[in-house]
């Protein structure tokens, strides 16, 4: 709302779009075309270590938002795989 420098909606929604920012989990990117907040993840297995009282994580790899996300077009031939 302070971006928008309002309370109202179509406003703060046009202050949304595109914005990226920080978050505890990575840093988020809203897409203006569909408001969708994306961003890249880490995948991995876990594994024991007797440091830790719990699993922890191995052979990490972090897959970016665009390579797993569905993007615009949501229809047609441009889409992977091609959605009708």
């Amino acid at each position: 709302m302070e971006k928008a420098g309002s309370k109202d909606t179509k406003a703060v929604i046009a202050a949304l779009e595109g914005l990226e920012l920080d978050s505890p989990a990575g840093r988020r990117h809203f897409r203006k075309e569909d408001h969708q907040a994306i961003y890249d993840v880490p995948w991995g297995k876990t594994k024991t270590d007797p440091k830790f009282p719990f699993k922890v994580m191995a052979d990490m790899k972090v897959i970016p938002a665009k390579d797993y996300f569905n993007r615009p077009p949501f229809e047609g031939p441009g889409t992977t795989p091609p959605y009708k």
